[in-house]
This record gives C-alpha cells, sequence and structure tokens, in this order.
C-alpha cells in the first residue's frame, strides 16, 4: 500500500502520484497529521497587459514577500488567442485576500513611477 504525504489518501503499490494533490506517494499507510491545511483565497489585483508586465509586477511583489499567482488568460499552444471572449488583459495577479490592499498600493505606486520617468528622447532634448 501507498499513500499520500499531504493529503493522506491510500493507493495500490502500483500508483505514484495522488490523484488529488499531485504529490509523490510513500510506502506504507498515511501518516495522521495533526496540522490543518490552510486555504489561501485569492484575489485579483491587476491584468496586466503582456507576459512581460505580468513577471515585472510578479518581481515587485515578491521583492515585498507578498505571495503572488500570475494567470495567463491565453490559450499556450494558440500564441494570443483569449481563453474567453471577455477577457481584457492578457491575465491576471492574484495575491491572499488579506494582502490585496497592500499588493494594490504597490503596484499603483510602481506604475505611477514608470509614467513620471522622462523617456529617453526628452533626456537628449535636454543635452542638446
Amino acid at each position: 500500500m501507498r499513500s499520500c504525504p499531504a493529503c493522506g489518501a491510500e493507493y495500490t503499490d502500483k500508483a505514484v502520484v495522488c490523484s488529488d494533490c499531485q504529490a509523490s506517494l510513500v510506502e506504507g499507510p498515511a501518516a495522521s497529521t495533526s496540522a490543518t491545511v490552510e486555504l489561501v483565497r485569492w484575489e485579483r489585483v491587476y491584468g496586466p497587459p503582456d507576459q512581460v508586465a505580468a513577471l515585472m509586477l510578479q518581481g515587485v511583489l515578491e521583492a515585498e514577500e507578498i505571495p503572488v499567482r500570475v494567470e495567463a488568460s491565453t490559450m499556450a499552444a494558440y500564441g494570443a488567442l483569449r481563453s474567453s471572449l471577455k477577457a481584457e488583459a492578457w491575465g491576471a495577479l492574484l495575491v491572499p485576500a488579506e494582502r490585496a490592499e497592500e499588493a494594490t498600493r504597490l503596484i499603483d505606486e510602481y506604475l505611477e513611477g514608470i509614467d513620471a520617468d522622462p523617456s529617453p528622447a526628452d533626456d537628449a532634448d535636454a543635452d542638446g
């Protein structure tokens, strides 16, 4: 008998991965766990226009130790084809609900900073 170390489900000896958690199975019965599984409620805080923006903002949030998930609304095998006709952005940035306000503030500050930077053409004009 094999068991899942994450959820405790039991499987036959032929099974390798838990069908629920995708965790690798271990030999023997599931160890009793007294730990409580804490579920995270993810909240959408921003709809980036493209993957580059999503990854930049992911870095901004992770630098502040805010867990972040990046979800694309495009289908990988079809390039820029959106998975939903209602999707307006490339995807979504999601953070734990209790950190959503802080994450939104950080994103806003970062984007305002980008808008405030002079363009390279402005720098050339100032030099000449």
